[in-house]
């Protein structure tokens, strides 16, 4: 099942799923997600050890903080520069009556 192309593309879908959803986000130790694969037997295609489970989740996060700070960056930058009003056409005057 894991052997072809289509098999694999799936496969890290599953584990990266699986890691972020219940490792990240719920917090489930690297055992018990190990124990999880074991059973599904991803491990002739894939390192299932706590340990290299745990790599991969900080790959995970790293892959996250990365993708919001190349996100968040541009937007600081942007408040830390003086507004750029040139664009914006000048309101007319009122014009006295005298």
């Amino acid at each position: 099942m894991w052997e072809t192309e289509e098999g694999q593309r799936w496969l890290i879908i599953l584990v990266c799923a699986t890691l972020y959803i219940f490792g990240i986000c719920c917090g489930i130790g690297m055992g018990t997600i190990s124990e999880f694969f074991k059973r599904i037997r991803p491990d002739k295609h894939l390192g299932v050890s706590p340990a290299s489970l745990q790599r991969m989740v900080s790959d995970i996060e790293k892959a996250i903080t990365g993708r919001l700070m190349r996100k968040i960056i541009p937007v600081t930058s942007c408040l830390k520069s003086p507004l750029k009003t040139a664009h914006m056409k000048p309101g007319r005057k009122k014009r006295s009556s005298s």
